[in-house]
């Protein structure tokens, strides 16, 4: 079987590179060549072995079937006859042996022609190439040359072309400078015509305007004579207007703003800008509730004196109100300052006032070695010997500075210089301890077990500071823009405290419910100093039941 598949290898199998046989064609010419059906694994790994020769699925590479026409040739490879060599017999070969080594040699001259035939023909291709870049090159250098006497011929053209415009645009110029000349001559010739023309308008013109000048200047006399006769009437009208308005600014007019409770607390302040006064009704009534509110009784002899010191200070003006012209009693402004500072040192009783302090002084601060009520109390106690008079006063020495103004020249009411004080004061006072807003007129008296009763400062109940019954009171509310500040704080009792809520402040409560006005009619002074001696009665004898209370206490 080996003999017979060498046999077929070498009589029907020739190498081709780049060639493909498939395994069925293979089977079909081994079946025509030896009739055998068997050995075809044996056929299969034999070809496999050739030299390079390769198994594909189903087929061999690099190898075909001879052709029948030339299947006696050993090898079938197409090659120059001058490189051709005899068969080489090796001794002792077998014929498959014999065939693979002939197969290798055809397989290297093969290859050998093939590299001399790729060489020769890079030989010619390089001849080719030269031959064709020195075809290229003549062909560019005659293009070039051909350029060049293109552009040569372009630029004789071009500088004829030149020539023939700087000519014609020469010729061009000359004749348009003679057109030109021509026509400023003609320009010339009738401009000379209109000027002659126009000189003749000209003087035409001037004697008609000569003429027209003349009653023109008349008509200019007729009305500088009208004119003067319009400003002098303006003249005489404007000084009866500056004589009207010197009348009016000499009249008095109210410098204050009403409020619900200016009859006790704010005075009506009259006048021009040169001249201010109060009225004597309502400056009596303002000094009278401010010492009430200090004192908390009537002083009915002292009011009366009051009354009749006022009463020979008045004087009689014409005010102006609501448009209509009043008559009023009042006191000239320096005068009711002077009367008001007077009373402000004299209405409180020294010896109170040293009485307070000293037992105010006295009261120990808890929990500290320092005793800054001593320093605060007597602040305020100082304050309260000028009693709420000050208020009064600092106001009315502002009067003559709110009549200067250009506008706005109305008092500010109590209640509007309280709240514009207490802003400066709002984001920086905190809540103190109740001894610091004890003042003087409270009359704070010891009690037991270092107890210490004050009285009201609204309506006058006595009090134990330790108890909630005793509270600050704001007499600015919070919600209307109060502080904490010493100011602003009264201790007072929760009913008042309750019952004033954010509604008013302490002074404006006490109107509203304690404040009981002195009448001073010839009929009434009896009856009211009755009254008030048995007020004053009622207190005294409080005033001891209280005092025997903290007595008991004590």
């Amino acid at each position: 079987m080996d003999s017979l598949i060498s046999k077929f290898i070498a009589e029907n199998l020739t190498l081709a590179a780049g060639k493909r046989l498939m395994n069925k064609d293979v089977l079909d010419a081994w079946v025509a060549a030896t009739g055998e059906t068997a050995g075809r694994n044996k056929l299969y790994a034999a070809i496999h072995h050739l030299h390079g020769v390769y198994k594909g699925q189903g087929y061999f590479t690099n190898v075909h079937l001879t052709p029948k026409e030339v299947k006696d040739v050993t090898v079938p490879v197409v090659a120059p006859v001058e490189m051709a060599a005899p068969v080489m017999q090796v001794p002792g070969l077998t014929a498959f042996e014999q065939m693979q080594l002939d197969l290798q040699r055809q397989a290297l001259e093969s290859k050998e022609r093939a590299r001399l035939v790729k060489m020769e023909a890079e030989a010619k291709l390089a001849r080719e190439k030269m031959e064709a870049e020195k075809l290229k090159a003549e062909a560019e250098a005659k293009l070039a040359r051909e350029k060049m006497e293109a552009e040569k011929l372009k630029a004789e053209a071009e500088a004829k072309l030149a020539r023939e415009k700087m000519e014609a645009d020469a010729k061009a110029i000359r004749e348009k400078i003679e057109a030109e000349k021509l026509k400023a001559e003609a320009k010339a010739k009738l401009a000379r015509e209109e000027l002659d023309r126009k000189i003749a308008r000209d003087v035409a013109d001037a004697k008609a305007a000569a003429e027209a000048n003349a009653t023109k200047l008349r008509m200019v006399e007729m009305k500088i004579s009208a004119a003067k006769d319009l400003m002098n009437m303006k003249l005489a009208d404007s000084e009866r207007s500056r004589e009207f308005q010197r009348i009016e600014n000499n009249k008095s007019r109210a410098l204050y703003a009403v409020s619900s409770y200016n009859r006790h607390l704010d005075p009506e302040v009259v006048g021009t800008v040169s001249k201010q006064y109060v009225t004597g009704d309502s400056l009596r009534r303002c000094i009278e509730f401010n010492a009430w509110d200090w004192a908390g009784a009537h002083n009915l002899p002292a009011m009366k004196s009051l009354k009749n010191t006022i009463t020979s200070m008045e004087e009689k003006i014409e005010v102006v109100l609501d448009g209509k012209s009043v008559e009023k009693s009042v006191v000239e402004i320096q005068a009711a300052i002077d009367l008001t500072s007077k009373v402000d040192t004299g209405v409180i009783p020294a010896k109170v006032v040293d009485a307070s302090l000293k037992l105010v002084s006295e009261i120990p601060v808890e929990g500290t070695e320092e005793q800054p009520i001593v320093e605060e109390s007597t602040a305020v106690a100082a304050e309260d010997i000028a009693g709420s008079q000050s208020m009064l006063l600092k106001r009315l020495v502002e009067v003559p500075k709110i009549a200067s103004r250009d506008e706005d020249r109305h008092m500010k009411t109590e209640l509007d210089w309280v709240v514009a004080e207490q802003k400066p004061k709002k984001d920086t006072a905190k809540r103190l301890d109740k001894r610091r807003y004890i003042r003087s007129k409270q009359s704070a008296s010891f009690g037991g077990n270092g107890q210490i009763f004050v009285k009201c400062d609204c309506c006058g109940v006595l009090m134990n500071m330790d108890d909630d019954g005793c509270a600050r009171g704001h007499n600015l509310p919070k919600a209307r823009g109060g502080s904490w500040d010493v100011d602003n704080i009264r201790l007072i009792c929760a009913t008042c405290n309750n019952n004033m809520s954010d509604d008013y402040t302490i002074r404006e409560y006490k109107i509203k419910v304690l404040y009981i006005p002195v009448t001073h009619e010839s009929t009434g002074d009896a009856s009211n100093e009755a009254e008030s001696s048995d007020s004053e009665s009622t207190g005294d004898a409080s005033s001891d039941a209280e005092s025997d209370a903290s007595s008991e206490a004590h």
